[in-house]
């Protein structure tokens, strides 16, 4: 790209930039992503929205005293993007002039526009993407950036020197050469909106229609890794279809999409919408301002010792003998390019890495983070969603802090929580809720001809007492089922003495905690944001309360179901199970992969995934289970036997209602010799529950290392990089299946060994 004209002054004080680490690395293919991202959106989508009023709701024109307020002088012999070529051969042919002309705009802001659609930051791994144009910030050169990621190889004017980066972009520009390209369709003069669909329809088979789907859900790849990697409350986005363009605004609602206008014809919409963006300031732009960056080497080493000491006690790793496996748990949450301080409630609070993420672009979108408590150096877990904004919906913390005062155990303690808040205390919301009765939305579903209720959220932070590890790493058979336990308790102890159901019981919701040295590790169940008085359980006819692959068969199969007791005990049978066959010996792997995909994910008709079939038939007939004996974990199938019998044996079991009988059963099964060190791993690609999984690589999205540390002083020792283990938690807003993450089983025999394991979906274990 050239050079703009008139090189733009650097900025008097640059602005610290805090990132997140990537969630890349996902091993689905890119038209899968393409496809599951376009489902998930295709039902939030709004529009089209007249340019004026979204220009003037979201980027209104400054008032700040020193600022010019007055629009944007428009000079038709400056910018009228002329040079843009019609209907070319290639797409590629157009970004370079789009970029000169925008660039116009945007380099006395201190902004370029950059062609980055051939080189992406990180590893070329499958997920890696590279939007056609984006938009950084000129000082970022200084801070590890888009400029000083300039290809090495790089010559001659056919490819792009600039590379993507999803953690520096502020906004991106997808390009299509042909105006029927265009993803949405305005309705003509006079049309009903029940004859029309501004939206595509995603389960349709016409050619023309499969190229749109993936062109939408390309765009809400790229709107979802911006939101993933970076501190960010909105995303803005650009997509060009030959002539015609239109302004896109996600957020964890849903998307908000402007009506199609001619940028040749008519330049003024896209240059003031450009020229607007690139001088408002950082909360209009979809920053979330509450996070600081973290600039004193005294801070940043007292938060690596926090989080190193508090690794070592609850994994008993000593440092010298332990000294590899130390540096790379360390290296999990802990990187002193990306360290940022978040404001919550009273208290303030150091995380990096996300150890958490979730997959969805809209609805609760769960990150979780170790952190350390910037006063005391206690490290906590942190717990950041959007919470959803609707009256007689407690919130998490509330919640928690009832259970404790009611002497529940086996439950994170409150630190502090709050919604997240702008300057002006209002707090940070989504706010597409607000359009969905205005006359111009027109985006009724294509095949029910109406649009989904758009949910509310607000931004929502949670501090507890308790970092742990997930259930998946137990040791032994004892662990699992003495943490399982510890839960079970917990979940009793809320329903007899707080009259509160948790509705979420799962793997991932598990954690196991060491409180002291030489103590044994307990059981402690998480995420209660589900949880619900008694009084105010209802019927739940079209979302299900849980994790599917841990619920219970009754809630997967019944339309209306009143979420009871019985169905919190029910899913501790399928965390054991699932347990047992991914970590415990078995006698063969064979078909295990197949067997554990029809009795947790399998889908039903028009229902979401669960294995729901399975465990109906389980249930009345132990068609799967059945087989379970011939497995070395004798002790646990022998548990498991014992629970599914009170639970369901042909017919319900009325002892299984009130959790007495099985408390029973487990108590004296605990007072029992069990393997002390029986833990191992059936390597099953594709099964992540909460597991924690290996991608292919972990690499920095943060700042460069001479930036942050302007003082010249040497940073913190920092573990060399290896691949980083994560979380992946799957809320109910994440209903597709999860994605497929590799998880060991990739050299040699084992590849071999796996491959056998997908054939024969029947074969049992």
């Amino acid at each position: 790209m050239s050079e703009p004209n008139t090189p733009p002054q650097p900025p008097s004080q640059g602005t610290q930039r805090i990132y997140r680490y990537s969630v890349d690395g996902l091993s689905e293919r890119s038209k899968d992503q393409q496809e599951r991202f376009a489902h998930d959106i295709e039902w939030k989508v709004v529009g089209p929205m007249p340019t004026k009023t979204f220009l003037e709701e979201f980027l209104p024109l400054s008032c700040d005293p020193g600022t010019d307020s007055q629009e944007f002088q428009f000079n038709p012999n400056m910018i009228d993007f002329a040079s843009v070529p019609d209907l070319p051969y290639r797409e590629e042919e157009m970004y370079k002039d789009l970029c000169d002309d925008l660039n116009k705009i945007a380099n006395p802001y201190d902004f370029v526009f950059c062609d980055t659609s051939r080189r992406t930051h990180g590893p070329p791994v499958v997920g890696i993407v590279k939007p056609d144009i984006g938009l950084y910030r000129i000082d970022d050169k200084n801070e590890g950036n888009i400029m000083n990621l300039k290809h090495k190889n790089h010559s001659g004017d056919d490819t792009p020197p600039y590379i993507a980066h999803m953690g520096l972009v502020y906004l991106f520009i997808e390009v299509k050469k042909d105006p029927d390209q265009d993803i949405f369709t305005d309705p003509p003069e006079g049309l009903l909106p029940s004859d029309y669909s501004f939206t595509v329809n995603t389960w349709s088979d016409d050619e023309n229609d499969r190229y749109r789907i993936s062109a939408l859900g390309q765009n809400a790849h790229y709107a979802y890794l911006i939101q993933a990697r970076q501190f960010r409350t909105r995303v803005f986005s650009l997509t060009i279809s030959g002539n015609t363009a239109r302004i896109m605004r996600w957020d964890r609602s849903g998307v908000l999409v402007t009506e199609a206008f001619d940028y040749k014809a008519s330049p003024q919409t896209l240059i003031d919408f450009v020229w607007r963006f690139v001088r408002a300031n950082r909360t209009q732009q979809g920053f979330d301002t509450k996070v600081q960056a973290v600039d004193s080497r005294e801070d940043r080493h007292s938060f690596l010792t926090a989080i190193t000491s508090h690794i070592q006690l609850q994994l008993s790793l000593d440092p010298q003998t332990n000294k590899k496996e130390l540096e790379g748990e360390v290296n999990r949450h802990f990187d002193p390019r990306a360290i940022a301080r978040l404001t919550i409630g009273n208290r303030d609070v150091w995380v990096s890495r996300p150890l958490w993420v979730s997959h969805a672009i809209v609805g609760r979108c769960t990150v979780g983070y170790w952190g350390a408590l910037c006063d005391t150096k206690d490290v906590v877990f942190v717990k950041d969603i959007w919470r959803t904004n609707v009256e007689d919906v407690e919130l998490e913390g509330d919640i928690l802090k009832d259970l404790e005062e009611k002497g529940v155990k086996h439950i994170p303690s409150v630190v502090c929580h709050g919604d997240v808040t702008t300057k002006d205390g209002s707090p940070q919301a989504t706010h597409i809720d607000r359009f969905v009765d205005e006359s111009w939305v027109k985006s009724l579903h294509p095949r029910e001809g109406r649009l989904r209720k758009i949910v509310p959220r607000i931004h929502y932070r949670l501090v507890m007492d308790i970092a742990g590890y997930p259930l998946s790493t137990f040791k032994r058979s004892r662990e699992l089922l003495g943490a399982t336990f510890d839960a079970f308790n917990a979940v009793m102890d809320a329903h007899d003495k707080a009259h509160t159901l948790h509705r979420d019981v799962s793997l991932p919701n598990i954690i196991l905690y060491r409180p002291g040295k030489e103590m044994a590790r307990v059981g402690c169940l998480i995420d209660w944001e589900l949880g619900c008085k008694l009084s105010k359980v209802t019927p739940r006819d079209h979302v299900l309360t849980g994790t599917p692959a841990f619920m219970s068969f009754k809630a997967l199969n019944a339309r209306g179901h009143v979420h009871g007791l019985k169905d919190d005990l029910e899913s501790f049978i399928y965390i054991v199970l699932y347990g047992a066959l991914r970590w415990l010996p078995v006698k063969s792997l064979f078909g295990l992969k197949s067997w554990l995909t029809e009795f947790f994910s399998a889908p039903r008709p028009n229902r979401v995934g669960g294995g729901a079939d399975a465990k109906t038939t389980n249930a009345l007939e132990r068609k799967y289970t059945s087989g379970l004996s011939s497995t070395q974990s004798t002790q646990v199938i022998e548990w498991l036997n014992a629970a599914m019998d009170l639970h369901y044996n042909g017919v319900a079991n009325p002892l299984w209602d009130d959790g007495k009988a099985l408390r029973e059963m487990w108590e004296r099964f605990l007072m029992r010799e069990l393997p002390s060190n029986d833990r191992c791993v059936n390597p099953v690609p594709g099964m992540v529950f909460g597991e924690s999984h290996s991608l292919h690589a972990t690499y920095a999205v943060a700042t460069s290392l001479q930036s942050l540390y302007r003082d010249n002083n040497e940073p913190p020792q920092l573990p060399p990089s290896t691949p980083t283990k994560r979380l992946l938690i799957l809320d109910n807003d994440d209903l597709h299946p999860a994605p497929d993450l590799q998880n060991g089983c990739t050299q040699g025999s084992d590849r071999k060994r796996h491959k056998r394991c997908q054939q024969n979906v029947r074969t049992r274990i």
